[in-house]
C-alpha cells in the first residue's frame, strides 16, 4: 500500500498488473509505502485496507485491474521458471491452468482482485494504465506523474499476445472461473 497523505490518495497494489512500476512512479511523486502497523501475510507492497488498520473516509483509494486472460497468462509465465508450467512453445491444458491457479494464494478465493474489491473508489485499467494513473493523480491530487517504466514488462512473454497461450477449452475455463469479475469489469477475450 502506498499513501500520499496531503492529497489523501491510497494505492492498493495487486500482483501482475504493473504494481512495481506503479509504485516506483508513485514514490517519485511523494507517495510513501505504508509503515508496518500490522503483521501482514502479504507484505507491505500488497497490504489491504483491513490489514493497514487505517480509516480512509474521504480518501481516493485506487487499484489496478487487468483482462483476466492476460493476467492468467502473466501468472503462468511468471511461474514457468519455478513450476511445471510450459513457457511458450505450446498451449496450456485446462488441467495445467486449473492446477496453477488452485495453488496460487492470490487466486484462492477464485477472483483476481478480491483483496481490494470493496475498498476502492477508483479503478485503473492495466491496458490504459499510464493515462488512468495520470488522470487519478491529477484530478484527485493535482499531482503530475512521470511515465511508467514498466519494470520487467514482457520479459518472459516476449511481447506475444495472451491469446497465443489459450485454446478454446482453456479460454472458456478462464472465462467461467472469473465470469463475475469479467462481467463486472466489462472485459472480453479480444
Amino acid at each position: 500500500m502506498y499513501l500520499h497523505h496531503e492529497a489523501r490518495l491510497a494505492y492498493l497494489a495487486n500482483p501482475r498488473v504493473a504494481s512495481k512500476s506503479t509504485a516506483e512512479a508513485l514514490l517519485s511523486v511523494g507517495f510513501a509505502q505504508v509503515d508496518n502497523v500490522c503483521a501482514s501475510p502479504s507484505g507491505l507492497h500488497h497490504l489491504t485496507v483491513a490489514e493497514s488498520k487505517r480509516d480512509f473516509a474521504g480518501w481516493t483509494v485506487f487499484t489496478t485491474v487487468r483482462n483476466h486472460w492476460d493476467t492468467v497468462a502473466s501468472w503462468l509465465l511468471h511461474w514457468s521458471d519455478v513450476a511445471d508450467v510450459p513457457a511458450g512453445g505450446r498451449l496450456w491444458t485446462v488441467d495445467e491452468v486449473r492446477g496453477a491457479l488452485d495453488v496460487n494464494p492470490w487466486v484462492g478465493e477464485h477472483t483476481l482482485w478480491h483483496r481490494h474489491r470493496g475498498d476502492t473508489n477508483a479503478l485503473l485499467r492495466f491496458e490504459n494504465l499510464d493515462d488512468d494513473l495520470r488522470l487519478v493523480l491529477w484530478y484527485h491530487g493535482g499531482i503530475n506523474m512521470p511515465s511508467l517504466s514498466r519494470v520487467g514488462a514482457g520479459e518472459v512473454r516476449g511481447g506475444r499476445p495472451y491469446q497465443e497461450f489459450f485454446d478454446d477449452e482453456t479460454r472458456d475455463y478462464v472465462g467461467q472461473r472469473f465470469g463475475d469479475e469479467i462481467s463486472t469489469l466489462g472485459y472480453g477475450y479480444e
